[in-house]
């Protein structure tokens, strides 16, 4: 039995590692892949407004943010369909609660929207599209020295690691929730206090989803995490900056290395919610999601969720045809219906 789980976290690291190899930039493409995220003018399209100039910016502490942090290397606005289904299923089930989509990377409308998806989110009225260049976003934050240094540039994990700065920064700025854009959204946020982030295991806080207040307590944690990121950045280690770094500040906060025991009372007004409600299928059988056989199971699982979390990095490349009764197709039909049925029987 023992050597049945070691295989398994060796397929599963493999699994993760082969999936970031687009994020293992050679030092001679650093500099490249940097100017992918600087203005890149583009004729005969519109640009996405800037998030800190635009006429219409997030309200504070009412607004679900995502961010797309790839290298667009056309320039032109994407969104694969599981992205989508992200951003619908949450601006669904929160109609008084901004969406914000912001790219790290220059995105432009091209003169055609050609995707389904992007167009089914569209007609959303609390939906928002918006570049948010990285040098002027991190202007006035904990993060603006260290970002001068470029070395966020020499990550091996660039995508992943702009994710981890930019969600804090976007936290810091305006308050709110922010999730990742592999999850699907089951219930409405709208009367849950702000403050809060999810046990991924009896010892791990993951980052996927994280709420903070702009002022008070939530943003003195939001404010120490990020000092803590900036102060104690590793390129090297994927997780470091990311689910480390939260787990290690809630841990002095909440005074316990358990998550189970980081209630309201014990993190002075934070609060850590058990793994059934954002990571109820852990990624060990992140396939349980996807496939057939495992509805019930995974339906079971996931029933007092407020949300599901795909493991994009497992899943990725998983094909999933429209009409599959897997659990994925059960909650995307069911929370994301204008992108799921505009894919007409593709793969989602």
């Amino acid at each position: 039995m023992r050597a049945q789980i070691k295989l398994l976290w060796l397929a599963l690291i493999f699994a993760y590692f082969s999936d970031n190899a687009a994020d293992n930039i050679p030092s001679e493409k650093k500099l490249e892949v940097e100017d992918c995220f600087r203005e890149n003018k583009k004729v005969n399209t519109i640009r996405l407004e800037e998030i800190l100039s635009s006429d219409r910016v997030p309200k504070k502490n009412k607004t679900i943010f995502f961010h797309v942090t790839n290298c667009l290397s056309n320039g032109f606005l994407d969104l694969n369909s599981r992205q989508s289904c992200a951003i619908e299923s949450a601006a669904l089930k929160n109609p008084n609660f901004d969406v914000f989509v912001l790219f790290a990377s220059p995105a432009y409308f091209p003169e055609n929207i050609s995707s389904p998806a992007i167009s089914s989110l569209l007609k959303y009225p609390n939906i928002f599209l918006r570049n948010n260049n990285i040098w002027d976003y991190t202007k006035g934050t904990p993060a603006e020295e260290w970002f001068k240094s470029g070395a966020l540039f020499k990550s091996n994990f660039l995508t992943s690691h702009m994710s981890d700065l930019l969600r804090l920064i976007t936290l810091w700025r305006w308050g709110g929730i922010y999730m990742d854009l592999d999850v699907v959204v089951k219930e409405s946020f709208e009367t849950i206090d702000l403050n809060f982030a999810g046990a991924e295991s009896e010892n791990v806080v993951n980052g996927a989803i994280l709420s903070f207040e702009s002022s008070g307590f939530g943003h003195y944690i939001v404010d120490l995490v990020l000092k803590e990121f900036v102060g104690d950045f590793r390129g090297d280690i994927w997780t470091h900056n990311g689910p480390s770094r939260i787990t290690g500040v809630l841990s002095d906060i909440c005074k316990t290395n358990d998550t189970q025991y980081m209630t309201l009372e014990k993190c002075h007004g934070f609060k850590v919610f058990s793994m059934d409600k954002f990571y109820a299928v852990h990624y060990s059988i992140w396939n349980y999601l996807f496939e057939e056989q495992y509805l019930n199971e995974a339906l079971e699982m996931t029933k007092n969720s407020l949300l599901i979390h795909m493991w994009n990095q497992m899943s990725s490349e998983t094909k999933f045809k429209v009409g599959t009764k897997g659990a994925y197709g059960v909650y995307a039909e069911k929370f994301c219906p204008l992108v799921y049925s505009s894919i007409h029987g593709e793969y989602f």
